[in-house]
């Protein structure tokens, strides 16, 4: 009994823990070139950087968006 335990404690698979946190790992996403139909970019940033980009972008359109309130359009 005691070496049919230890034969299965030997095989048993180990748990490995990974080497990079989550925040570290690189996140690849595949865009569309403008004007292609069938062209692709894909970027690859880790999700801390992503994060980084989000925030940036979601700030310039708030900008954007307040720089041009109250602004008639040119539209006729």
């Amino acid at each position: 009994m005691f070496i049919l335990s230890m034969m299965l404690a030997i095989s048993a698979p180990v748990a490995v823990a990974d080497d990079k946190p989550a925040e570290n790992k690189k996140i690849c996403r595949t865009y569309q070139v403008t004007g292609s139909l069938v062209r692709t970019r894909r970027v690859c940033y880790t999700a801390k950087e992503w994060t980084r980009i989000r925030a940036d972008e979601r700030d310039a359109a708030e900008r954007y968006i307040m720089d041009n309130a109250g602004k008639p359009s040119l539209s006729n």
